[in-house]
């Protein structure tokens, strides 16, 4: 639980999860749209299989790639919310504790 908690308050790779699901399932989406494209003409599906496996493996990828860039745009939101320096600038004092 507690690894959980470090992930997802540290780092912004969970939210970009959703981007790379979302390319997974159009390589699966266009994979399966042109299976199923095939086997249209080879064998005689139920009337309508072809169009609705096609539009609802393309619709998922897109609503999670979708999903996936609102996250990341959350993401840097949140960033810029905390008003951290996007730089460290080294103090004199941190610069002679190292000698």
């Amino acid at each position: 639980m507690f690894s959980f908690s470090a992930i997802s308050s540290l780092s912004k790779a969970p939210l970009r999860l959703g981007i790379y699901v979302g390319m997974l399932f159009a390589f699966f989406s266009i994979i399966v749209g042109v299976y199923s494209f095939v086997m249209r003409f080879l064998d005689q599906p139920t009337a309508g299989y072809t169009t609705i496996v096609i539009l609802i493996s393309a619709m998922f990828s897109i609503q999670f790639f979708i999903l996936g860039i609102m996250a990341d745009y959350i993401g840097n939101i949140f960033d810029e919310v905390k008003k951290r320096p996007h730089y460290i600038i080294m103090s004199d004092s941190d610069k002679y504790k190292n000698n």
